[in-house]
């Protein structure tokens, strides 16, 4: 019997309304969840312009270097506010 007794605990939300929400599931949670994704997709592909190498001389449509530091920026902003969106507050304790 690994872990002790052998019982199995699964983790369950109360069906009734009046029950806490679960943050994870709000639209809030699930849209910053979608942004975070998006700014980590743009950092990935920013990333691999940047170290492609260069056939010529000529300069790239989309500058990659501010893109990928905005996107970051937006990355972090997102985690931020996710961790913000679970319960912890990370500003200022007013």
């Amino acid at each position: 019997m690994p872990f002790g007794g052998g019982t199995i605990v699964i983790w369950t939300f109360p069906v009734n309304s009046s029950a806490v929400p679960i943050p994870m599931l709000s639209p809030q949670f699930l849209l910053t969840l979608l942004v975070l994704a998006a700014a980590i997709m743009v950092i990935v592909r920013m990333v691999v312009l940047e170290r492609r190498p260069r056939n010529n001389l000529n300069p790239r449509l989309i500058p990659t270097t501010p893109v990928l530091i905005a996107s970051g920026f937006v990355a972090l902003l997102a985690i931020i506010h996710l961790i913000n969106l679970v319960g912890l507050h990370t500003g200022r304790y007013r």
